[in-house]
């Protein structure tokens, strides 16, 4: 893989991390993780849902049907070079409520649907799309499909030209990564679509799907800060940028994304899903991805995340293989 990105990151914390919470996240804490996304490097912010209003509830929050006007006082305010998105769950949102794209402040909409509700889905894209919008076919509950449906909807979708994105969610984490590899395989070759991958971790195989997503042909994946999401969580994205970051050379900005999960974890207004033991988790992670011996952690037990980060990078390779012991002997 070149230097330069090619994979584009779309940040679902606030939408899909809401289940969590039923969508009460604060003002503050969406404009701190927008901020964060942005400063990072990453492409897309996912800012919540449109929802039909008839079938919202008390004690739904903003972010299950996320005001225009909120978007756009956010957007001038944190001023981010990432686009915004937004998602739509085709059976819960009348398309007539949706404004042009001249009037709103949202780059990208995405569109879910079920197997049975494709078409209905794709006149509902193509709408958003004659409304200037990006859009994007999210293709839910992939592990129920069968192959066969697969390649009918590719011939279903290939010569469309309101399609940006089609993207396929692991809605219920039982994927493995041989499927995504067949998923991955008949769709990679669309002239004009790109195509996503949106992983849960209900097996913990969030990292092992979406590297395969990633090596056969994805586009753009989706991730939340801490997996925090729907039923199993979802790809961790501290996860997935590291990867990148180490493996494929990418060139994330790492210390906001370090300094972010510091405050997320150990501050005192924490999101959803945030267990304080959470900080020691992300410090083996590093661990495996510098190929490093755990027990260096115990040397920089009290240092931050960027500094334990840093301080690992730095050892050389023999530092890292192995950790002082007066027991080893090497003959």
């Amino acid at each position: 893989m070149a230097k330069h990105r090619n994979i584009k990151i779309l940040d679902c914390t606030i939408r899909d991390g809401g289940f969590e919470n039923n969508f009460n996240f604060t003002l503050h804490e969406v404009k701190k993780t927008l901020k964060t996304s942005n400063e990072i490097g990453y492409d897309y912010f996912e800012m919540g849902y449109l929802t039909d209003l008839k079938i919202l509830t008390e004690t739904d929050g903003l972010w299950r049907n996320v005001p225009f006007k909120l978007i756009s006082h956010i957007k001038s305010e944190v001023n981010p070079k990432c686009k915004i998105s937004a998602m739509i769950d085709c059976w819960r949102y009348n398309i007539d409520d949706l404004l042009p794209k001249d009037q709103t402040d949202i780059d990208l909409i995405r569109v879910c649907s079920y197997e049975e509700q494709i078409d209905m889905a794709l006149n509902m894209c193509k709408t958003i799309k004659q409304l200037g919008y990006e859009v994007s076919l999210n293709i839910i509950c992939t592990s129920h499909i069968s192959i066969d449906v697969y390649k009918q909807l590719k011939i279903k979708i290939k010569n469309q030209t309101f399609l940006d994105f089609i993207c396929f969610a692991d809605s219920y984490g039982a994927l493995t990564p041989d499927y995504v590899q067949i998923i991955m395989t008949i769709f990679k070759d669309l002239n004009n679509i790109l195509i996503g991958f949106h992983a849960h971790d209900n097996m913990s195989l969030s990292m092992a799907n979406t590297i395969t997503a990633i090596e056969n042909g994805a586009d753009m994946i989706d991730g939340t800060y801490t997996g925090m999401g729907r039923g199993g969580g979802n790809l961790p994205l501290e996860l997935i940028t590291l990867y990148l970051n180490t493996s494929k050379n990418y060139n994330f900005n790492l210390e906001p994304l370090f300094k972010y999960l510091d405050e997320l974890i150990l501050g005192t207004h924490a999101l959803p899903r945030v267990d304080k033991q959470y900080i020691q988790k992300i410090k083996q992670a590093i661990c495996g991805i510098l190929n490093t011996h755990p027990y260096r952690l115990k040397d920089i037990s009290d240092k931050s995340l960027i500094e334990t980060y840093n301080k690992l990078k730095s050892l050389s390779l023999k530092e890292k293989a192995r950790y002082p012991s007066k027991w080893l002997k090497t003959s």
